[in-house]
């Protein structure tokens, strides 16, 4: 057999050739083609097992990546989210820095991450880890402002390119694969006069690329993958009576949706991902230090932020003639640190590295990075 094993009635489960020597098949001797010699060897075609006294049955690799893609992409959608808070942060402080909030702007940035997935069901029990990671480009602009007596709207578009990849764990014979991300997305930022202020985005994406194997390469193709994002963070910043140092408190919900067609590979499986959902709540606050250098009017700020991180998502399954459960993400902690440093009225670069971090067996530990530059015309 291709590859030592095949697939029987679109099951995606291994079968695999054991052969039974003489002295232990359970043949019956009316199946023998050689008459003038019984003992034979018996050649079965039966299922690979995990554990043969448990009767778990082995999965074909691929069915790993189907089980880690969905996790795959919403880490992915969490870090667009994350660049995309991070350049309406940016923007109300240059409109606040310079006092000018009538000035569309442009804003370029870098960003992405190296994860960590680890399961919370255990290998008898399908569950996966993957190694992960995750780049993207993201282009930005405000294309104008609401005033009214108390508050300033910021409102625009962002878009972003990137690319996720994911290498399944205790899978022989899974491979990286790697999956091209288009997302587009319209943004609002309202501030009030008393620095409070919210922050809404609303995002579509799509995927596409194709899942592998080893023996195989391309096992499987994803032409139409979309996905939703909608996210909400409400803050508030709070002088502390040290000059330049503002404590900012921070809360968000954010929902992402993965819209699948039903996916058919080279193994005639076809698999219904059930269009996986998630809820995330994030709360905490960070530090911000700024100092004003006034020869040449450049600000420069610093900061550290601390968060907590809970997501919602334990009912999720994909089905592939039985169903198979997604490992939940669980909580996390987050902390970081940024700069953003204002070089003129119109140019401002900024940077931020930070780490997540799992508080349970399953989840996503993650290092993130993200750079960029802004323009305001």
């Amino acid at each position: 057999m291709a590859n030592g094993y095949t697939t029987i009635n679109n099951s995606p489960y291994k079968y695999i050739l054991i052969a039974y020597a003489p002295e232990h098949s359970r043949h019956n001797h009316n199946q023998n083609m050689f008459a003038l010699y019984p003992p034979y060897w018996d050649f079965r075609l039966q299922n690979a097992y995990l554990d043969p006294q448990s009767k778990v049955k082995a999965l074909v690799p691929q069915m790993a990546s189907y089980l880690v893609m969905p996790n795959a992409l919403f880490s992915a959608g969490f870090s667009d989210i994350n660049q995309q808070n991070a350049s309406l942060s940016n923007l109300r402080t240059m409109s606040l820095e310079n006092n000018n909030n009538k000035k569309n702007a442009f804003f370029l940035s870098s960003y992405g991450n190296t994860a960590t997935l680890s399961p919370k069901h255990t290998a008898l029990e399908y569950g996966y880890g993957a190694d992960l990671r995750y780049s993207a480009l993201q282009l930005g602009v405000s294309l104008g402002v609401l005033e009214n007596q108390n508050t300033t709207t910021n409102f625009g578009l962002l878009g972003s390119y990137g690319q996720v990849s994911f290498t399944p764990k205790d899978m022989e014979g899974a491979a990286k694969s790697t999956l091209d991300k288009w997302s587009i997305s319209a943004f609002s930022s309202t501030h009030h006069q008393n620095s409070l202020y919210l922050d809404t985005l609303f995002s579509y994406g799509r995927v596409k690329g194709n899942i592998k194997v080893v023996d195989i390469g391309n096992i499987a193709k994803l032409d139409d993958v979309n996905i939703l994002n909608a996210s909400a963070t409400i803050g508030q910043q709070f002088a502390t009576g040290v000059e330049g140092l503002v404590f900012e408190s921070q809360t968000q919900l954010v929902y992402q949706r993965l819209m699948f067609d039903n996916i058919l590979d080279g193994n005639d499986l076809e698999i219904d991902m059930n269009n996986p959902n998630r809820w995330l709540v994030r709360i905490g606050g960070r530090l911000n230090k700024t100092v004003t250098a006034e020869e040449n009017a450049r600000i420069i700020s610093l900061y550290g932020k601390l968060n907590v991180i809970k997501t919602f998502a334990d009912r999720n399954t994909i089905q592939v003639i039985d169903n198979f459960h997604l490992d939940p993400m669980g909580a996390s902690v987050e902390g970081g640190v940024g700069i953003n440093a204002q070089l003129s009225k119109k140019i401002g670069l900024y940077g931020d590295v930070s780490h997540q971090h799992k508080l349970q067996k399953a989840g996503i530990s993650a290092t993130s990075f993200s750079g960029g530059i802004r323009y305001r015309f």
